[in-house]
């Protein structure tokens, strides 16, 4: 009889012992990550939910929100200028990727020889906001963006003409103002080096400015278009 409630009293404590052991072996509940918040964007994580049904969250690989300058060179109406953008992030809540953009653009030459050399010189300073989007292309060094930007431009044009009998040579410029828009495909690192490609840029001149000598002609203002490219670094 006593064998017989021995045997009883084990076979009713074997199912609890495996329900403990199932309970103690099963993995924990997994957590969701926290969201990866920078300057660019607020993406959420991949969980698998998401994963099994088809959506995959990628996460955002530049994280720089500092100060920011590029060096290069611009074409525009057969001629080379050097250029230089500075500038900085100035996100808000309803333009989280909103940039200020300051464009200085500078050229030089000389034509002719000797007595007969004609000198000329242009500066034009361009300050614009600028908006990116970043493009679906997955890279493991950075991110490939599409930046667009608009804002206001002043142009010098300097030109000292060869010396004349009774007319000596001098300095003597121009001015003109005019509304810029550009589109630009942009590569930023991870490790704050930028390359930044302008195919296409427009200056619309809103003023008629004088000849910067009497002996030009009048010149009707007109739209010019020019291509840049430049490269440079943003701070973190």
């Amino acid at each position: 009889m006593g064998r017989v409630a021995l045997g009883v009293i084990v076979w009713c404590c074997l199912p609890r012992s495996h329900a403990i052991a199932d309970a103690d072996d099963a993995p924990p509940t997994p957590t969701p990550a926290p969201p990866n918040i920078n300057w660019y964007a607020t993406l959420r994580p991949t969980s698998g939910a998401d994963a099994s049904a088809g959506h995959t969250w990628r996460t955002i690989q530049v994280n720089r929100s500092g100060l920011f300058a590029l060096g290069g060179v611009a074409h525009a109406e057969a001629q080379f200028l050097g250029r230089v953008d500075l500038g900085a992030p100035v996100p808000t809540r309803g333009l989280p990727r909103l940039r200020l953009l300051v464009s200085i653009a500078s050229r030089y030459a000389t034509e002719g020889n000797g007595t007969d050399e004609t000198s000329t010189g242009d500066l034009r300073i361009a300050p614009m906001l600028q908006y990116d989007w970043r493009l679906p292309v997955d890279l493991r060094r950075g991110d490939i963006v599409l930046a667009a930007g608009a804002g206001l431009e002043r142009a010098q044009h300097w030109v000292k003409l060869p010396d004349q009998p009774y007319w000596p040579s001098k300095w003597k410029s121009s001015a003109f103002y005019a509304t810029t828009f550009e589109v630009a495909l942009q590569f930023r690192a991870r490790n704050g080096f930028l390359i930044s490609f302008t195919p296409l840029g427009a200056v619309v001149p809103f003023t008629r400015p004088d000849p910067p000598d009497t002996r030009f002609m009048q010149e009707t203002p007109h739209t010019a278009y020019e291509l840049s490219l430049a490269a440079g670094y943003q701070l973190p």
